[in-house]
């Protein structure tokens, strides 16, 4: 089943998450290789801060059709001070709050129309809200994805297989992976595309999706990471391909 979403993950503005303002942002730094990439790392997330106080979003864009759970970025910027947290509400609801800045976490919602919004507080009180944002939920998933851990160190990729077929820009793409540690137990999974990091995920396994925003072709790394510092890269997972 295809799902047309935002036409970028990155983004700036309040497109983002996949259309925004601001770029496609979800993660940063790495122990081991995060991937054959050596550029400079971008923004975690993808998503950098405005100049300015105000938010952007990078993960999901205004009037959007996507699969649930999806990645929700946004990084902010306060005028008084340093940002303490990040809120995500949902439908009037606060869903989920990170410290500091940026927000990059997974979301899940029921299938319909849901308005979101950002809300900053900084360290003197002060708080700034993103202009609201709808997205449309077209099919929501549930659990982990039903990914097994596998049977030597590693990670097991079962979403999204190598594809060589069309993948269009806006096209949601489903990561669903579970890793098994090098010398201890798990301690987090990340994406990586092209030197950046575009999220982070405690624990040994992970489900999201996110909006295919470098089309025609696009090559993903996962990464488990364990609890003494060692890691351990997937193989390459290529997105895409001519349509």
């Amino acid at each position: 089943m295809r799902i047309w979403s935002v036409r970028s993950f990155f983004c700036t503005g309040l497109q983002v998450a996949l259309i925004c303002s601001s770029p496609f942002a979800l993660f940063s730094q790495n122990t081991s290789k995060a991937s054959p990439a050596a550029a400079p790392l971008q923004p975690y997330g993808g998503c950098p801060a405005p100049s300015q106080e105000g938010i952007n979003i990078c993960g999901v864009g205004n009037g959007v059709g996507i699969t649930s759970p999806f990645q929700m970025v946004a990084a902010g910027t306060s005028g008084r001070g340093q940002v303490q947290l990040m809120e995500l509400w949902a439908d009037g609801k606060k869903l989920s709050q990170t410290e500091g800045t940026p927000f990059n976490e997974p979301i899940a919602l029921e299938v319909g129309t849901h308005e979101l919004t950002f809300v900053e507080h900084d360290v003197t009180g002060a708080e700034v809200k993103s202009t609201p944002i709808q997205v449309i939920v077209q099919f929501a998933g549930s659990g982990d994805g039903d990914c097994p851990v596998p049977d030597a160190p590693g990670v097991h990729v079962c979403e999204p297989v190598n594809a060589s077929g069309c993948q269009s820009s806006g096209d949601t793409v489903a990561f669903i992976a579970a890793g098994k540690g090098k010398s201890g137990t798990v301690s987090r999974m990340e994406l990586w595309t092209s030197g950046t990091k575009l999220a982070n995920f405690p624990g040994d396994r992970f489900y999201t999706n996110v909006l295919n925003q470098f089309y025609p072709t696009v090559t993903f790394w996962i990464n488990e990471v364990d609890s003494k510092g060692d890691s351990i890269a997937s193989s390459p997972i290529v997105v895409g391909g001519p349509c």
